[in-house]
């Protein structure tokens, strides 16, 4: 792990790794992040590296070594570094543990009614091998582990869920999660590519079974990529659904050996060029400390929703800070306000974006309490009408 600089968060940081900031307010980080100085530094280094591809094999470093990134990761997730491997995206991620669960007719899942799309599309597909999809109603888009809870049934193999949910910033109790599902023998798979970068997360602690998260999001990488955690434990109940080049370690009379841990899903080669940036972001990240990023983002996702609820509009996300990330979701009452409203932030120099639950923002650690004044002296000036 990198060494910490004491007493200076991703803030300090600020003017040299993202110049952006200079001239916007960045804070939709919950859709894609601006890379920092240093990993677009690694993008030109792997373009210069490919540009000069018969040095890779004149030195004898032909493919890329994931030790180091997966000794960072570990550090990052507090766990071993061989439990940590690499898929193209989140969403291939839940597709590859879901068609892994050898599933007998009548089985069940069970994922929240208002969850991300990705994560419902990956087991519906288990329809046509008898599999139930137990979508469980949250009416107010926020997650209610009793209901959730409540839905299981003796059939149920899994519980697939997001870590925080992309519309309205909801937090859920991993460790909870991770405690039900393990006293009942049924398998928790968690989306975390809305926290892992901004919120830390012990999977050890939590008892997660599978948590798989893209990289360009809160991390600060770009798409390509996703980081696949499995327990150990689980590993002798999921059998991969395709074998390539690199995740069969040897096989005999068609019955393929898998590779050790997650990398029986790495089937082909892996993303070069994203690996190269999220091994930067993840120094970045790392030398700060998550913890300190965490802090610095509650305060200002605290502040922007106490003075949001003074301006009148719709808070949509929880007023409970310990169901909050790094996600703050309000609104007008109406999409197309709401939508003009987002053009009108953009014309300011301020970016944001639309989901279902309204105007989302979501700041990250090199945001500053003036980039938060800047937006609520915005949403102050713009005085769009709210309805009742």
């Amino acid at each position: 792990m990198g060494s910490r600089i004491v007493g200076r968060g991703l803030e300090a940081y600020r003017e040299i790794e993202f110049p952006l900031s200079k001239e916007w307010v960045y804070l939709n980080h919950a859709a894609s992040s601006p890379l920092p100085r240093r990993c677009y530094d690694a993008l030109c280094q792997y373009g210069e590296a490919r540009v000069r591809r018969s040095e890779a094999y004149a030195n004898g470093n032909i493919d890329y070594d994931i030790t180091h990134i997966r000794t960072r990761l570990g550090d990052l997730l507090n766990c071993d570094a061989n439990d940590v491997g690499f898929v193209p995206s989140t969403c291939d991620g839940l597709a590859a543990i879901a068609n892994s669960v050898d599933w007998r007719p009548g089985d069940n899942v069970v994922i929240p009614e208002c969850d991300f799309q990705g994560v419902h599309h990956a087991w519906l597909n288990l329809a046509r091998r008898g599999v139930e999809v137990r979508s469980v109603r949250m009416p107010n888009g926020f997650v209610e582990m009793d209901a959730l809870f409540a839905s299981v049934t003796s059939k149920t193999r899994a519980i697939s869920i997001s870590h925080v949910q992309m519309h309205n910033g909801f937090k859920i109790d991993i460790g909870a999660l991770g405690q039900f599902c393990r006293e009942r023998g049924i398998l928790s798979v968690v989306d975390a590519i809305q926290s892992v970068g901004v919120e830390p997360i012990d999977v050890t602690a939590a008892n997660i079974d599978v948590l798989v998260f893209g990289a360009y999001k809160f991390l600060m990488g770009i798409p390509g990529i996703a980081v696949l955690y499995i327990n150990r434990r689980v590993l002798d109940q999921l059998h991969p659904d395709r074998g390539g080049k690199l995740n069969v370690a040897f096989s005999e009379s068609g019955a393929p050996t898998w590779a050790d841990g997650p990398l029986r899903y790495q089937v082909g080669s892996l993303n070069e060029a994203a690996l190269w940036v999220l091994d930067r972001s993840l120094d970045l990240l790392l030398t700060v400390g998550v913890d300190e990023i965490k802090s610095h983002v509650s305060s200002l996702v605290n502040r922007l929703d106490r003075e949001l609820r003074k301006v009148g509009v719709q808070v949509t996300s929880s007023e409970d800070p310990q169901y909050r990330c790094a996600i703050l979701a309000f609104t007008s009452g109406s999409d197309s306000t709401d939508q003009t409203m987002l053009r009108m932030l953009c014309q300011r120099g301020i970016i944001a974006s639309c989901k279902s639950a309204g105007i989302r923002i979501s700041p990250h650690g090199y945001n500053s309490v003036s980039d938060v004044e800047k937006f609520l002296d915005a949403v102050s000036d713009l005085k769009f009408p709210v309805r009742s």
